[in-house]
């Protein structure tokens, strides 16, 4: 279940930092997007933007009622010496790390984070996602009582392929 769960952060992520209000250069169309990303996706406890220096140029976007334990990440905070910065600027790629326990909530959670780029695909900074894992893993199980699927092994690996290479 983790593993599809990691797929299923993988694929939004995805989606959004290929959209257009993030590959804009103006950080509050970011900050913009970032929020009605946040409520489409309420498993997202916190996201973030920063440039390729790894510094956070959004301000810390979270859901209401985690807003207040957030307040020691402060703007032009310096996150260039984490994971989830440090692999998508080497690479590139999008990257689902954890599960670890955070250290503001107290929720076991996953970070996926990704490159963005510009319209001329030069990449500009990394978005951060961290996500309830526990959430994400209810949603999915939703889905799969609502739609009636289940998965089979195959799929499970098909699936999960990128995190085993």
């Amino acid at each position: 279940m983790k593993l599809i769960a990691r797929e299923m952060a993988y694929k939004i992520l995805e989606r959004f930092i290929s959209s257009a209000p993030m590959t804009a250069l103006n950080v509050k169309t970011k900050e913009t997007a970032m929020h009605d990303f946040l409520k489409k996706y309420p498993f997202i406890q916190y996201c973030y933007v920063v440039n390729m220096e790894g510094t956070k140029i959004t301000v810390n976007i979270t859901n209401i009622t985690d807003k207040s334990k957030f307040v020691e990440f402060k703007d032009n905070e310096d996150f260039s010496d984490r994971s989830w910065f440090i692999m998508p600027v080497k690479d590139g790629k999008i990257h689902v790390l954890g599960p670890f326990t955070s250290r503001i909530t107290g929720a076991l959670c996953i970070t996926v984070s990704g490159p963005l780029r510009d319209k001329k695909h030069k990449m500009i900074g990394v978005f951060g996602a961290d996500i309830r894992l526990e959430e994400l893993l209810k949603v999915e199980r939703e889905l799969m009582e609502e739609h009636g699927m289940e998965f089979t092994e195959k799929d499970i690996r098909t699936l999960t392929k990128k995190y085993r290479d």
